[in-house]
């Protein structure tokens, strides 16, 4: 049987739950565009952690920073909540970073498609 550490199962909790305040509409977004928890990474001590932020038809240079604002202002409010939501000693204090993953990938497999095509 497969033991999986008190950490990572610390991560996916959080992870669900900073996911539905954003589904709830915590932070505004700009029109037609979508925010998506794609890790968290708990220190340790669980005193802090690193959440993962994918943005989907948005522009990232222009609306990652608006954004990345409006997170830190709401930033106690939601660690809050999610204290209201969980069971722990501590509320981990949140730092958000944009995740550019999916992007990365996306364009790889643009790469990969159009090389296809030239072979044919």
């Amino acid at each position: 049987m497969v033991k999986i550490s008190r950490i990572t199962r610390v991560n996916e909790i959080l992870k669900r739950e900073i996911a539905e305040l954003f589904e709830r509409g915590v932070v505004p977004l700009p029109a037609s565009s979508l925010i998506s928890v794609t890790q968290v990474q708990a220190s340790n001590d669980l005193r802090h952690a690193r959440v993962f932020i994918s943005l989907y038809g948005a522009e990232p240079e222009r609306d990652w920073p608006k954004i990345a604002k409006a997170l830190a202002r709401k930033r106690a409010d939601l660690q809050k909540k999610i204290a209201g939501a969980l069971t722990l000693k501590y509320t981990p204090v949140l730092e958000f970073k944009f995740d550019d993953r999916l992007a990365v990938g996306d364009h790889v497999l643009s790469i990969l498609e159009a090389d296809t095509h030239e072979d044919e």
